[in-house]
């Protein structure tokens, strides 16, 4: 028991502690469903199941979330995409290719401790007594995994199928089947990979949710950090204490003491200054939270901008700077791309493995 809730941690199927063939979010509606009915009939338990978890784990409430599962009364799905073609496999129409490898190379690792697990047996190798000859593993060859990772199919297809994705991104965005309250927790974009899928599962909920309470019932929280991390330093910028608020079990406890105790905190939107305005964002450069109404762009004004740089935009010292008018007469820019040599990315929305690709604001010039 945890502040009065009874928590149950679970890995997906085929993931970690978990039994059964894991393929990516084929099986999450129906073993979501299961599993927030078997955990409403557990011993103290009221009935009401709420979700919670990050990234793979947000997605995995969202399709639980429209197989309507009766004991169902909330989720909080943390930095996760609503598209899992574009938004997922590709950021923008271009191949999220660090994010992909990274993620499915993490997977592949599991996937072969699990078959070694299963597949070991030590006393197999007891007849053999020169220790030249012992087999660690009971594997004549290597398993398959190691030339054909299976935790790529499903990335495979949706790399070479965008209508794969389009109809996942149908079944997660069919408004009228989304029916529950929701507090979902974002980063800003240079710090977390799935910020747009984050605002675009929030937007959907909160104009076309199955019912007026759903839609009353959505909450948005931009932060800084994410996939990047937490803190009050993120990458080479300094944001202060402010950017201590709301770490992500504290909000998820908020979110259901408000939701389950009817407790009045920073989700409360009933009364008060805070009528009316379900959406915290993170201002970056004041470094404060700010609350705001439905829409995040009503007092935003789109201005378009063109980069000046005299011809020098590939050096260090050029000068580069956006203007609200075009260039005039100006000597072109020259680069050479070579595929097999890019340029390395520093910082920015990466994931998941800042020990080789360091997340966050970092300046380029210092690397």
């Amino acid at each position: 028991m945890l502040d009065g809730y009874l928590v149950v941690v679970q890995d997906t199927r085929g993931r970690y502690t978990s039994e059964g063939e894991w393929y990516p979010f084929l099986h999450e509606s129906n073993d979501g469903y299961d599993t927030v009915e078997w955990v409403a009939a557990l011993p103290n338990s009221n009935g009401k199941v709420g979700m919670m978890g990050g990234s793979y784990v947000g997605a995995t409430q969202m399709l639980a979330a429209i197989a309507h599962p009766p004991h169902l009364a909330g989720i909080c799905p943390v930095v996760t995409a609503s598209n899992y073609h574009d938004g997922w496999t590709y950021q923008g129409g271009a191949l999220e290719q660090w994010f992909d490898q990274n993620w499915t190379t993490q997977l592949a690792t599991n996937t072969l401790w699990r078959l070694i697990a299963k597949d070991t047996n030590a006393l197999l190798a007891a007849p053999t007594l020169r220790s030249h000859t012992t087999p660690i593993f009971n594997y004549s060859r290597f398993p398959q995994v190691l030339s054909y990772r299976p935790d790529c199919a499903l990335l495979s297809r949706l790399a070479r199928a965008p209508a794969y994705g389009r109809i996942l991104e149908t079944v997660v965005h069919r408004g009228a089947l989304f029916r529950y309250p929701s507090a979902r927790p974002a980063h800003w974009r240079l710090y977390d990979i799935f910020l747009g899928g984050s605002l675009r599962n929030y937007m959907d909920s909160r104009l076309h949710a199955g019912t007026d309470a759903a839609r009353k019932g959505q909450r948005l929280l931009i932060q800084i950090g994410g996939h990047a991390g937490f803190g009050r330093h993120i990458g080479d910028v300094e944001f202060g204490d402010e950017a201590l608020k709301f770490p992500s079990t504290n909000v998820a406890i908020d979110w259901y003491d408000y939701l389950f105790k009817g407790t009045q905190n920073e989700f409360a939107v009933e009364g008060g200054s805070a009528a009316g305005k379900p959406v915290h964002i993170f201002v970056m450069g004041q470094n404060a939270y700010a609350r705001s109404q439905i829409g995040l762009r009503q007092k935003n004004k789109l201005t378009r901008y063109f980069l000046h740089s005299g011809g020098s935009a590939n050096s260090l010292r050029a000068r580069r700077r956006p203007f609200a008018t075009p260039p005039k007469k100006e000597a072109s820019d020259k680069f050479t791309y070579r595929s097999g040599n890019p340029v390395p990315t520093i910082g920015g929305s990466l994931c998941c493995d800042a020990e080789h690709y360091e997340p966050g604001p970092r300046d380029p010039a210092r690397r």
